[in-house]
């Protein structure tokens, strides 16, 4: 059961522009990476978590890293997804909510240390850049933080009972959900450069030499030379497919017939292999 903390949104601006000395040293000794994807293009990473844990712990000292690392994924995650509902329902907030919210925080931090002089210092950065770098985070969870209201403005239970509805339905009576796993591949085709092309068709034309002039059984090139599965152990037969046309590339259907026609592997007049030729399938 996911519950949003609605201070989570504000918190997470505070500890942002309290923890950039810190963060700055931590991204220049560790790779990144992203933990969570939301929506299309919506992403958590590995250092936010790490951020905010750092500042979890001088919070909850007696709370066990673990627990608070994944409170604070979970907390991240519903942010992002009301932030992907709220673009989806043209929830907005105004430029003007997301600077004045800026100078709240920015004036909180340098009261905390003494001088705008000093947080500067301690940041490595000017007033102005730390307003540009962190706009994004605060209207973020500004959008969210008015998402979740809009949600809840009409909604008369707490979470509390909605806990103790469950915990009311006995362990024996809850339905087994097996476990699931989802999997994603990304498959990218190089294209194939000049070079290998040429070494493809040198290749080819090498092997339609040995069967021309050398006689070689076309089967048996097949055979050694083939990478199609379906035809390499057929001798190089394509079943399924007719010499009239149908079945095969657009491109080999441009030879001229007599270069098309195959007859048990072996060349005659009117009776040849055809060149080598390249189609979709190829690549």
């Amino acid at each position: 059961m996911i519950f949003y903390n609605r201070n989570f949104a504000g918190k997470l601006g505070f500890a942002v522009l309290f923890l950039f000395a810190s963060l700055s040293a931590f991204a220049q000794t560790n790779a990144d990476k992203i933990v969570a994807i939301i929506g299309k293009n919506k992403i958590v990473l590995q250092s936010d978590i790490d951020a905010q844990l750092i500042q979890a712990k001088q919070q909850s000292p007696s709370y066990s890293e673990d627990v608070l690392r994944c409170q604070l994924l979970q907390q991240m995650i519903v942010q992002k997804i009301l932030v992907e509902q709220a673009d989806r329902d043209s929830v907005m907030v105004s430029d003007d909510d997301v600077d004045a919210t800026l100078d709240n925080r920015v004036r909180y931090f340098i009261r905390l240390y003494g001088s705008k002089e000093n947080l500067e210092k301690v940041s490595g950065k000017t007033i102005y850049q730390l307003k540009d770098e962190y706009r994004d985070v605060i209207k973020e969870g500004m959008i969210a933080e008015k998402m979740s209201t809009q949600i809840l403005q009409n909604v008369k239970i707490t979470p509390a009972e909605v806990k103790a509805f469950y915990d009311k339905i006995p362990a024996d009576s809850l339905p087994l959900l097996p476990a699931t796993v989802e999997l994603g591949q990304v498959v990218v085709d190089p294209p194939v450069s000049t070079e290998m092309a040429d070494y493809a068709r040198t290749k080819l034309e090498g092997i339609r030499k040995r069967i021309v002039e050398n006689k070689e059984s076309f089967e048996t090139l097949a055979g050694i030379y083939s990478e199609d599965p379906g035809s390499r152990d057929n001798g190089g037969r394509i079943n399924g497919v007719s010499r009239n046309g149908s079945g095969w590339a657009p491109e080999r259907n441009r030879l001229p017939r007599r270069a098309r026609i195959l007859r048990g592997g072996r060349s005659s007049p009117g009776n040849r292999q055809s060149r080598a030729l390249e189609s979709e399938f190829d690549g």
